[in-house]
């Protein structure tokens, strides 16, 4: 056995978000491929409804979107505290849920904040939100802000499948661990890590050797849950992203 085995870390998100994940796992004993199976393309002109009092983002495109909006500042209600930064350099002051869709959902309601509120996001989104809200007797509109263009595994991506060494996939949305899943039969042994269950649920038709949830659905907490791949698919000493065994 050779006194180093280096696993693959595939990155199947948009590239903008892979290429920050890489940079955290660039000085790790592991192999970096980027195959984006969504692109992100953000609509021009996109406006709230008159009236708007807040936003509601769930996710990172939906801040850099809200940033092309005019109007007065307001508070935005954010998923996790990466959508808050995008948000916050948005120029929006932010308030993070870091957690998910319920817990944004709760969030809102035990802030009582004041409607209208205006859910900024994709053509594919989960957990019905503005929904949610609405029910609760908090008016929020929903404004199409982006559309997620699904894309093929590039060359590079399927090489690896094809072999023989460990190739290690976090999956960050159901959609994504779906395109993975229909994306083929692979004969490299896989590992998942999935941000939820629900993403877990779609991974499983991915027929992967192994496959573990975070602990919570947050960055922070796949970047750990990648780690411990790492060192499980790994031969030989192996080092942390910030340099630590």
């Amino acid at each position: 056995m050779p006194a180093h085995t280096r696993p693959v870390l595939l990155l199947t998100r948009p590239t903008e978000a892979s290429d920050a994940v890489a940079r955290r796992f660039a000085d790790m004993p592991v192999e970096i491929v980027i195959s984006p199976l969504i692109e992100i393309e953000l609509r021009e002109g996109i406006e709230v409804p008159e009236g708007t009092r807040g936003l509601v983002l769930t996710s990172v495109n939906g801040a850099r979107a809200a940033g092309a909006l005019k109007g007065p500042p307001m508070t935005a209600w954010c998923v996790g505290r990466a959508t808050a930064r995008a948000a916050e350099q948005a120029g929006y002051r932010a308030v993070s849920a870091d957690g998910d869709a319920t817990a944004l959902v709760g969030l809102i309601q035990s802030q009582h904040a004041a409607g209208p509120l205006a859910h900024i996001r994709g053509d594919h989104s989960r957990g019905d939100v503005a929904g949610r809200l609405r029910a609760n007797g908090i008016v929020c509109h929903e404004v199409l802000a982006y559309v997620q263009h699904l894309r093929p595994l590039t060359q590079g991506a399927r090489t690896v499948l094809g072999e023989s060494q460990s190739v290690i996939v976090p999956l960050y949305s159901p959609r994504t661990a779906s395109a993975f899943a229909e994306s083929g039969e692979f004969s490299a042994p896989i590992h998942i890590v999935a941000l939820s269950d629900a993403v877990a649920e779609e991974a499983r038709a991915a027929n992967p050797s192994s496959m573990t949830v975070a602990a919570r659905p947050t960055g922070a907490a796949m970047i750990e849950e990648i780690v411990r791949a790492i060192a499980d698919h790994s031969v030989g000493p192996l080092e942390g992203p910030d340099g630590t065994h």
